[in-house]
């Protein structure tokens, strides 16, 4: 990659972590074009010439999402047993990263439900990468373990949104003991 490229993923990406900071800052709505290029430190031209718009960057915000989480997932599915240590170091990484993105994710979430409503596919591939250890899955009726995979998916992501989002009173070392207790028993494990 040559240098000139460089800089230009360098600029996007900037963009991009400078949008997603002040949406979970200030929300989508309250958030403008100009709020953007002045925390950037960029000009209007510099972000159009990357996004023609606002809901654009959401929506390459909300792909970003959609590509952290499927790397996470991806390693769940390469996992090599479902122990509660295993899934416990799982859980704790994937905790740390939502941690992180929370608010920018919060923000993406509620400005683009649609989008989200529109994923299927993209949760079929989660599904599919938690199911990427076809030896752990042996002992399910394939239905079945669509099923379970899915349901695993779906606990995860909706607690973690609820945890991450809303907050809690449990410490989250708490919290994802009690999700990989959870997932042992939805995953036959326990």
């Amino acid at each position: 990659m040559s240098l000139r490229e460089r800089q230009k993923l360098q600029t996007r990406e900037h963009l991009l972590e400078t949008a997603g900071r002040l949406f979970g800052e200030k929300g989508f709505a309250a958030t403008s074009i100009d709020d953007i290029i002045g925390a950037a430190g960029t000009s209007r031209a510099t972000l159009y010439a990357y996004f023609d718009s606002k809901d654009a960057l959401l929506s390459a915000i909300v792909d970003r999402m959609w590509e952290d989480g499927q790397r996470y997932w991806d390693a769940f599915g390469m996992l090599a047993d479902w122990s509660r240590g295993s899934l416990l170091g799982w859980l704790r990484t994937f905790a740390a990263a939502w941690d992180e993105d929370a608010p920018r994710n919060k923000a993406a979430s509620i400005a683009s439900q649609a989008i989200f409503l529109e994923s299927r596919d993209k949760h079929r591939q989660l599904v599919a990468a938690v199911r990427h250890n076809k030896e752990l899955w042996r002992h399910f009726p394939e239905a079945e373990a669509e099923l379970r995979a899915a349901m695993v998916v779906n606990v995860v992501e909706g607690q973690f949104a609820d945890f991450f989002f809303h907050g809690s009173s449990l410490d989250v070392e708490i919290f994802v003991g009690y999700m990989a207790d959870a997932l042992r028993v939805l995953l036959g494990a326990a």
